[in-house]
């Protein structure tokens, strides 16, 4: 075989790799499109085991929140012969039975030592249907971006180059909390605690919060025991601001931050978290008009929030 000869198959099989390489590169990234119930509740289709599943998409609640159907259809899965009490925003107390899922692959991606519960009713207000839940730790075993914009979620198991899919992008400072993550928000002179909550179709502050009553406005939403009120708000983000309408409603004593920052805050901006939870940026996406369809949407459905308190009993 001459040299020449040699040098030509060299150049093919580089030829050959190069696309592939390429090809390999671009698609560490898992884009998943986001989708949304009546009530605004964002909703991913997940496939497992070939079965596709859609779930709602809840940065306030933990873990996989799964019917038995689904359960069955996974391999591995081990009952801990624990029960975990739940609260959710409404007040409302659940017990369900937890499990282990050791190794689970969802759209081509490997989760590992997954807790789960089995799924019950949960949330303020109505939606579609009862979905299953994918809680922020199991989306938090992957590089995230969570953009309401766009109607898309972004998964890798690499480093995701935000600053260069984004524009103008700032970090976001926030501290981890039992509840979840907690960013600050703005009312009037004074900064106030808030879980970041993408499953709450609206943003909630406590009535129990000492709030000026010249920062308290009515509203048009139709609440259960009483006349709505809101109080305006916004978060810093460099030169950004991303403006909020808190609706003021009384929250179990369990819920230690201010409240819950919801779909208002998630339509308006891009969301990068690092995997180890040590980094969040964000970038502001201008002439979002989702704000208007949940102020339109939220008289009937309010919020269908997070799993946020638990407790862990032996059975």
């Amino acid at each position: 075989m001459t040299d020449i000869y040699r040098r030509v198959i060299l150049l093919c099989i580089i030829l050959i790799l190069v696309p592939y390489s390429s090809y390999s590169s671009q698609t560490s990234v898992v884009e998943i499109p986001l989708s949304f119930d009546r009530g605004n509740i964002p909703m991913v289709e997940m496939v497992i085991n070939s079965h596709h599943v859609k779930f709602y998409l809840d940065t306030g609640a933990r873990g996989l929140h799964l019917p038995k159907t689904i359960v069955e259809i996974i391999h591995g899965v081990q009952l801990t012969g624990r029960t975990i009490r739940s609260v959710d925003l409404s007040g409302k107390v659940r017990e369900d039975k937890e499990f282990i899922i050791p190794e689970l692959q969802m759209n081509g991606m490997i989760f590992r030592n997954i807790t789960g519960q089995y799924l019950s009713a949960w949330g303020l207000g109505e939606s579609e249907f009862q979905l299953p839940v994918i809680g922020l730790d199991v989306l938090l075993q992957k590089e995230l971006v969570l953009d309401f914009p766009r109607k898309r979620l972004l998964m890798s198991d690499v480093s995701i180059a935000f600053d260069t899919l984004y524009s103008s992008t700032q970090n976001l400072p926030f501290t981890s909390v039992d509840e979840g993550l907690v960013v600050s928000a703005h009312i009037g002179k004074h900064e106030w605690p808030f879980v970041l909550d993408s499953g709450a179709s609206i943003s909630i502050i406590k009535t129990s919060a000492n709030i000026d009553n010249s920062l308290i406005t009515p509203c048009t939403i139709e609440l259960p025991g009483g006349p709505c009120e809101k109080v305006n708000a916004h978060v810093d983000c460099g030169n950004e601001m991303v403006v909020l309408q808190l609706i003021r409603m009384q929250l179990p004593e369990q819920f230690k931050p201010m409240g819950v920052i919801g779909h208002d805050f998630f339509s308006q901006c891009a969301i990068y978290l690092s995997k180890d939870s040590d980094v969040m940026r964000i970038s502001c996406i201008k002439n979002s008009n989702f704000i208007c369809v949940i102020i339109k949407n939220s008289s009937r459905f309010m919020s269908n929030n997070a799993l946020f308190y638990t407790e862990m009993t032996d059975t």
